[in-house]
């Protein structure tokens, strides 16, 4: 981590690697991990993009640090819906006398149906927001239109712009749809699978058909959350209650014995606490597919083809915000099959890296407007993909 500096900004939230993880418990390691391992993912892109000069944790009142950095970066997540309320933070950013910035905010609910509701306490963390901002800027950049709409339904959508979710710019290739494109005729030689949630019964079936299809390839299968699953994926299976296991196995692969279960977590489920061992493994696999939105991205950033079981209206948000190719889960309803897989997957990857483009000039823009230099991979990134190609 880099000195404080009043000049740069700090990050406030989770840090994007659990080191240590061996004397941690499944639910230590889940917690550092904001219950989501896909958390490091934009976080570390986040970190990568702005150079801060340290991060400080939630429990923290950032007016006690204002001294070291006048710019305080949040990176969010889907913090808007009834699921989350933000009240918790209010105190503690309140009386911060410079100006906050949060990158990422997205909406979730079970159904698209609106208005979305949003808690009280997760209305004043946008009102306290909406006060430490640049005159005539933005200073929320949401992970899409609908995210936007949710805003402007409770009058704050005047300080929030489009920029997708900030681990699309991962990866420093300009190209990157072009070849992910070159890679489609051997998508299923090895094949990753961005693991459900254990308790999501509608995907079950479609989770038995994927987790068989990365042991025959030799593939991983990546868990995210909950904290069973990550408990699972460390091999921490003393954190994990015999009960919870057994539901898990006949989750993804009911047919298995005990023994024949606890032999395939330790050859191929796997956890992720930091970006570029994840990053790393993506690159060995010719496919990544899933319900995990960041788990699919980490495999596009890493350079392969990835698609996504859209399940939720967030998901579908961010696919069709970045051109990620996905399926809802009434496409996959009656079944996945390669044949469908591989149509799903025959898109114009040369509009994923126009829709790149325009989501980068807007993010670049959002962090200059704020004051917050640009890291100088971004910079580099921004002149071979936004130089070369403009959308169209």
């Amino acid at each position: 981590m880099q000195e404080s500096n009043p000049t740069s900004p700090f990050l406030y939230g989770i840090n994007p690697e659990v080191v240590d993880f061996f004397r941690k418990s499944a639910s230590e390691v889940s917690k550092l991990l904001g219950h989501n391992s896909g958390n490091i993912l934009f976080v570390r892109a986040v970190y990568e993009h702005t150079n801060p000069c340290f991060i400080a944790d939630w429990d923290e009142d950032i007016s006690c640090i204002q001294m070291q950095s006048k710019t305080c970066i949040i990176p969010s997540a889907n913090f808007l819906g009834p699921h989350a309320d933000m009240g918790f933070m209010n105190s503690r950013i309140k009386n911060f006398d410079g100006q906050i910035l949060s990158i990422g905010l997205g909406s979730q609910s079970d159904n698209s149906s609106r208005p979305l509701a949003i808690p009280a306490g997760t209305r004043d963390w946008l009102e306290i927001i909406s006060t430490k901002c640049k005159p005539n800027t933005h200073n929320i950049a949401v992970r899409g239109s609908s995210t936007l709409k949710d805003l402007d339904a409770i009058g704050m959508a005047g300080n929030a712009v489009v920029t997708g979710c900030p681990s699309n710019f991962l990866s420093d290739n300009p190209r990157l749809g072009e070849s992910i494109a070159s890679k489609l005729p051997h998508i299923f030689e090895r094949v990753c699978v961005a693991s459900g949630h254990y308790k999501w019964d509608y995907l079950k079936s479609i989770e038995q058909d994927l987790l068989k299809l990365a042991s025959e390839t030799g593939g991983f299968y990546v868990m995210q959350s909950p904290s069973e699953m990550i408990a699972l994926g460390l091999n921490k299976l003393h954190d994990l209650d015999a009960s919870a296991q057994e539901e898990i196995r006949h989750f993804c692969y009911p047919e298995s014995s005990s023994d024949e279960f606890d032999k395939l977590v330790k050859r191929i489920f796997k956890v992720y606490l930091n970006v570029s061992d994840w990053m790393l493994d993506m690159s060995k696999h010719s496919l990544v597919i899933g319900a995990r939105i960041h788990g699919v991205m980490a495999g596009i950033q890493a350079g392969i083809p990835g698609l996504c079981i859209a399940h939720d209206p967030r998901t579908i948000e961010l696919c069709q915000e970045m051109n990620i190719p996905y399926l809802t889960r009434e496409q996959v309803a009656s079944g996945l099959d390669k044949s469908k897989v591989a149509h799903a997957l025959d898109i114009d990857w040369s509009a994923y890296d126009r829709r790149r483009a325009l989501l980068l000039e807007r993010y670049y823009s959002f962090l200059a407007s704020n004051g917050v230099t640009p890291s100088r991979r971004l910079v580099r990134l921004k002149a071979q993909l936004c130089g070369q190609q403009m959308p169209s």
